[in-house]
C-alpha cells in the first residue's frame, strides 16, 4: 500500500475533496427532495452513482469490473466488499449493478451531508449502542424483506496497516441468513492504491479494478450456517487480493 505521496498527489486528493463537496452542495436541494418521498429513492441512487461517475473522471480513475455471473435483477442480495479507501464507497456505486443502500458506521451521520442518505436510503449502525444497533438490524431486515439490496464493509470501517483483509462482523451473514439471502463478495483491488488510508493522503489516478463474485447462498439447515457463510465469503475476497497484492512480512 502507498503511504508516502508527493505534492501532486496531496494536491490531487484536495482537489477530490474540494470537488467532492462542492458538488455536492450543488445537488444537494436535488436531492432532497428526491429523498423527501420513497418513490424517488431509486432515482436518488441513479444520481449518486452519475456524480461517483463525474467524480472519478474528473481525477482521472477508470473503475472497470469484472462479474463472475450476471445477477438477477428480482433477487436482493447482500454485497460484502473490503474497505480500505474513502473511495469505496463511489466504486461500489459505479460497480454493482442495482438499486441498493450502504449499511455503515454511525459516525457518518455526523456529516451533514450524508444524514439525509442514512435517514432514507442507507442504514447507519451505532456499534456501541446495542439498542440502537438493533434499531439499525431491523431497518435492515426491513428494506430487504422489500427487495432493496444492501451493501456492508463486514469489516467493520477502513483497516490501517498492510494487511489485505480483517476479520469479518457477523451482522451482514446474520442478515441474510435470516431472510434467505445470497452474499455477493465484492473484491476491491486498486481502491487501497488509488487514494490510501495513510497520514499524508494522495491520490494516485489509475485503474480500478473490483471483482463482483458469484453470490453465496447461506445452507438454513446447518447450526453453523451464518460462520460458514462468513467464512466462505472471506476466504473468495481474500483469495482475489492474494492474486494481486503481496503481503509485508
Amino acid at each position: 500500500m502507498k503511504t508516502k505521496s508527493n505534492i501532486l498527489n496531496r494536491l490531487l486528493a484536495f482537489w477530490f475533496l474540494l470537488l467532492f463537496v462542492l458538488t455536492f452542495l450543488l445537488q444537494y436541494p436535488l436531492y432532497f427532495w428526491l429523498l423527501s418521498h420513497p418513490s424517488r429513492y431509486r432515482n436518488a441512487h441513479r444520481l449518486r452513482t452519475a456524480w461517483g461517475r463525474f467524480l472519478f473522471a474528473c481525477i482521472g480513475v477508470r473503475v472497470v469490473v469484472q462479474q463472475e455471473e450476471p445477477l438477477r435483477a428480482d433477487q436482493a442480495f447482500v454485497f460484502c466488499a473490503n474497505h480500505d479507501s474513502y473511495i469505496d464507497i463511489p466504486v461500489l456505486a459505479l460497480a454493482l449493478p442495482r438499486y441498493f443502500g450502504y449499511m455503515a458506521k454511525d459516525e457518518l451521520t455526523r456529516i451533514p451531508l450524508f444524514r439525509t442518505f442514512f435517514h432514507t436510503i442507507d442504514v447507519a449502525v451505532d456499534r456501541g449502542n446495542r439498542r440502537q444497533a438493533q434499531l439499525a438490524y431491523d431497518r435492515a431486515s426491513q428494506k430487504l424483506q422489500n427487495g432493496q439490496s444492501l451493501a456492508i464493509f463486514p469489516e467493520g470501517g477502513i483497516m490501517s496497516g498492510d494487511s489485505l483483509l480483517k476479520p469479518f462482523k457477523s451482522g451482514a451473514f446474520k442478515l441474510a441468513l435470516a431472510h434467505n439471502i445470497p452474499v455477493v463478495p465484492v473484491s476491491l483491488i486498486d481502491t487501497r492504491h488509488i487514494l490510501p488510508d495513510s497520514l499524508q493522503p494522495g491520490l494516485y489516478p489509475g485503474i480500478c479494478r473490483v471483482v463482483v463474485h458469484s453470490p453465496i447462498w447461506p445452507d438454513t439447515t446447518d447450526e453453523q450456517a451464518e460462520k460458514k457463510l462468513r467464512q466462505a465469503t472471506y476466504d473468495v475476497i481474500e483469495k482475489t487480493l492474494s492474486a494481486h497484492h503481496a503481503v509485508r512480512p
